[in-house]
């Protein structure tokens, strides 16, 4: 009998795919109609379901993503009470970009390791893509508040919502080279990781598709040797 937390436990990294999915949907909506609260309940998914998809991993790591996770939520709520400033959002950003790039470079070791691709293989793929363009959109956060005048923006931002939603947009246009021109790095340093993202997205790309197709053919393969070795004996 189909079980519904049997096929949750299956399939971990879909539900990161749809909470980063809702998250981002959500972002201008947030912004659009001023319901900024629901913000923190939308970081809280993510949190939760990077943690739930990473509960096979050892003590250590499970622990360290755990506390990591905590310490996001604890100074997200801070920013909503008027609490952070300028050290406390750097230090905000900084276990941010870690906690994003721990499960987006868990997700993607668990595609390379993986010999048969399922459903969930693919869910992991598109999870650590988004993971992984979420950990660049916190690095240009950091880049941002460390030195105000690193980016140009088209138009003014004026509230967090809005200022996760530029550095989102920008951080993914980046990743698929893009380019729209209308978030423009000034800086040094926001030139300098600006085109390491870019060349990121380019290798994850290759070698996420060279993987998936491989494992898939080889796949293939054993599934096409198997029936013919069952009508050779049928």
């Amino acid at each position: 009998m189909w079980r519904p937390i049997d096929y949750i436990n299956n399939h971990r990294f879909l539900l990161v795919l749809l909470s980063l999915l809702v998250f981002f949907v959500s972002l201008p909506l947030l912004e659009t109609y001023h319901v900024h609260y629901f913000f923190n309940v939308f970081l809280a998914v993510i949190l939760i379901t990077g943690i739930y998809a990473i509960t096979h991993e050892n003590c250590w790591v499970l622990g360290l993503g755990a506390i990591l996770a905590a310490s996001v939520l604890a100074f997200a709520i801070a920013g909503d009470l008027h609490l952070e400033g300028n050290t406390l959002s750097i230090v905000h950003e900084s276990l941010g970009l870690l906690f994003f790039l721990m499960i987006g470079l868990i997700a993607f070791r668990t595609i390379l390791t993986v010999e048969i691709v399922t459903t969930n293989t693919l869910y992991g793929a598109m999870s650590s893509f988004l993971l992984i363009g979420l950990f660049w959109c916190h690095v240009y956060m950091l880049i941002d508040t460390l030195n105000p005048d690193a980016f140009n923006f088209a138009t003014t931002i004026l509230s967090r919502e809005a200022r996760m939603e530029h550095f989102i947009y920008y951080s993914f246009v980046t990743l698929t080279t893009l380019g729209y021109g209308d978030v423009r790095p000034i800086g040094e340093f926001a030139r300098l990781f600006a085109w390491l993202e870019a060349v990121t997205g380019q290798f994850f790309l290759t070698v996420l598709v060279s993987q998936l197709v491989a494992r898939f053919v080889s796949f293939r393969q054993v599934l096409y040797q198997d029936a013919a070795k069952n009508r050779g004996i049928s």
